[in-house]
């Protein structure tokens, strides 16, 4: 929770089991309703107490390439080759037969509006 500019963590105790997701219509449906909604997020402040200590054998195979990973990762994006990416197709194939994509009724209309 917000307080203001600083975040307020409240201390749980752990209760019921099972999620709950609410759904982006379901959420659009509270705001025109004007319901209240919250936001919650978690943060781990160690990693290694969260996830528990690492094993021997991950370790290893870190250690053994860790001139492949470097410590920190590039912010921008690896430069634009002349192909990204190529499926090669056999010479005279006729693409498998499938059933058409289904669509509801909204989606049909807008479709055929574009």
């Amino acid at each position: 929770m917000m307080m203001g500019p600083k975040p307020c963590v409240i201390p749980t105790l752990a209760g019921r089991t099972g999620e709950k997701n609410l759904s982006a219509m379901q959420f659009e449906k509270g705001c025109k309703r004007s319901e209240p909604s919250y936001l919650c997020t978690l943060r781990f402040d160690e990693i290694e107490e969260a996830s528990g200590p690492i094993p021997s054998v991950v370790k290893k195979l870190l250690k053994e390439f860790e001139d492949e990973m470097p410590d920190e990762l590039s912010r921008k994006l690896s430069p634009k080759r002349a192909v990204d990416h190529e499926i090669e197709l056999v010479p005279d194939t006729k693409p498998p037969a499938k059933a058409p994509y289904r669509m509801s009724q909204p989606e049909l209309v807008s479709l055929g509006s574009s």
